[in-house]
């Protein structure tokens, strides 16, 4: 049995959801720009990176690590490449994934490059719904094979948070509908898919590295739910997109399973 959803429901956004639109008038550096201007330009605005145009057209990118901030001589910037371009269509995962490696990545539509993203980007509310959404869909997938091969439901109820643990006994108290799964948090459907067991050698995890891969996923959760960059800053990049991408394997081998 197959739990019914599909897989792109979590994979809505896609990368032209948070890139910076070329017809936008983003600041650029013209090649014919002096490294002393462009560094000034640059610190302006605090920016890490931009593209570089000539006569309009985008002909590479630059960093300002790279950019000598005394210097009169023009700058010295990374000709445009075919490894520096993806799809506005792309998925957000597979853009975030390779900002992991390039900072400043260009996105190309039907009309040539529409825009570009940086990291940064990730801060973007698109962004955070994006992993919102990836997780929502992790605990939907827990909760459907935890209901449908858990014989006794009883057995989650200790993996429940103390204060949702108390809200299920005064629905019980009441005689509602007090299904023990729809008052578990993220840790406690963890906890309980633990307890199926094969569900975990089916991801190919241990208990312990499925606890600590969802206790990452929670710290990067609670940045999500709310509108705090300096808390988010405090996860690398590379830390938040590999979590992006392993909770989107999982979600898919756990729709197989």
């Amino acid at each position: 049995m197959k739990i019914e959803i599909n897989p792109s429901v979590f994979l809505t956004y896609k990368a032209r959801d948070i890139q910076t639109r070329m017809d936008e008038n983003p600041t650029c550096i013209d090649v014919n720009e002096s490294s002393k201007s462009a560094a000034q330009r640059l610190d302006k605005f605090s920016y890490e990176q931009a593209p570089v145009t000539e006569n309009g057209q985008v002909v590479g990118w630059i960093l300002r690590t790279n950019i000598d901030a005394n210097s009169e001589s023009k700058v010295d910037f990374d000709l445009l490449d075919q490894a520096d371009l993806i799809s506005a269509d792309a998925p957000l995962n597979d853009l975030l994934q390779r900002l992991m490696q390039q900072k400043l990545i260009f996105l190309v539509g039907t009309t040539g490059i529409e825009g570009f993203a940086v990291q940064s980007d990730i801060e973007r509310h698109v962004s955070r719904a994006h992993l919102y959404l990836l997780i929502s869909g992790l605990e939907i997938c827990m909760a459907k094979i935890i209901s449908r091969n858990l014989d006794d439901l009883t057995l989650v109820i200790p993996t429940m948070h103390p204060r949702s643990r108390k809200f299920w006994e005064i629905a019980k108290a009441k005689d509602e509908d007090a299904n023990p799964i729809e008052y578990l948090d993220l840790n406690g459907l963890g906890e309980s898919l633990i307890l199926e067991k094969q569900a975990l050698v089916h991801l190919g995890l241990s208990a312990d590295k499925f606890r600590i891969y969802l206790r990452m996923l929670k710290n990067i959760r609670d940045w999500v739910a709310h509108s705090n960059t300096e808390e988010m800053r405090r996860q690398p990049f590379a830390v938040v997109v590999e979590q992006m991408i392993q909770t989107e394997n999982y979600i898919k081998k756990l729709i197989k399973y």
